[in-house]
């Protein structure tokens, strides 16, 4: 949704799911200010720098409305928009109270979200677009009304004057509650850096040994593996492939349950002094 004033969409399923993000600069800051538009894109793991560039609002006042230069409304996003316009009072209302008085961990947010409006059937995709409006509106220093103007002026969105209006309301209610603001600001700096991991994937293959005579039958034969990272950088997806024998599994595996390990004891830590710890995909 974001773009420059100077007039990524880079999308990721991690564990087959969509999980919260923002890429308001390109996922690592960096964007060509001719770009005429950018797109909210969700879940693209390691989407919002910390160390991008501010720009300057360059809000355009239409009358009593704010405008916001290429703020603009992806068609993947529409449905729950309109959705959020649609909602009874009562069923907005329910939305609003787990917005304002949910912890900062993102999976309990939305167990409440669940166990408060259970006939929400979007209730993820909500809370990632309501993430990542704000975290754009704290890159670019944009204020929660003037977004919620943008948005809910948005021609794309099927919508009537006055469920416009309604929507208006609700982002900026939305985007001033405590637990999209929270996790927005976590989210900006949980995913700044060069580069972010997405998916791994070994590839093991069996490799025949033959002997001097190509046309006899092998007399060995070796078993090898490539580990395959995905990652985004600058808002690309990328791959790297590293060759490994059995002797590197065994490290491989050590090293991540001495990390795992190291977070147990760490959330243990936190816990004692009711830090929560902050994991935008859910992993506990």
């Amino acid at each position: 949704m974001p773009g420059g004033c100077n007039s990524q969409s880079a999308k990721n399923y991690k564990r087959g799911s969509i999980r919260g993000s923002v890429c308001p600069h390109g996922q690592n800051g960096h964007r060509d200010a001719s770009d005429s538009s950018l797109a909210i894109p969700l879940a693209a793991k390691g989407s919002v720098a910390s160390a991008a560039p501010r720009l300057s609002r360059c809000a355009l006042d239409e009358g009593n409305i704010v405008i916001l230069p290429n703020l603009r409304v992806p068609k993947r996003h529409q449905p729950v928009l309109v959705a959020t316009a649609h909602m009874s009072s009562d069923q907005w209302g329910r939305v609003s109270a787990v917005l304002t008085e949910s912890s900062l961990r993102t999976t309990p947010i939305l167990d409440a979200l669940e166990a408060q409006v259970p006939e929400l059937d979007d209730r993820e995709t909500l809370l990632d677009v309501f993430t990542a409006l704000e975290a754009s509106a704290q890159a670019y220093d944009w204020s929660p009304d003037d977004v919620a103007e943008t948005i809910s002026a948005d021609t794309s969105l099927d919508l009537s004057p006055a469920d416009r209006e309604t929507l208006r309301t609700r982002l900026s209610e939305g985007l001033r509650s405590q637990a999209v603001n929270t996790a927005s600001r976590a989210l900006a700096v949980v995913t700044s850096y060069d580069r972010m991991f997405t998916t791994a994937r070994v590839l093991t293959d069996i490799r025949p040994v033959f002997p001097d005579d190509a046309r006899a039958k092998p007399i060995a034969c070796t078993v090898s593996h490539t580990l395959r990272i995905d990652y985004f950088r600058e808002g690309d997806p990328e791959s790297v492939y590293i060759t490994m024998d059995n002797s590197d599994l065994k490290v491989l595996g050590k090293a991540i349950t001495r990390a795992e390990d190291k977070v147990r004891s760490l959330t243990d830590l936190l816990d004692a002094i009711e830090v929560p710890i902050y994991d935008p995909w859910g992993a506990e």
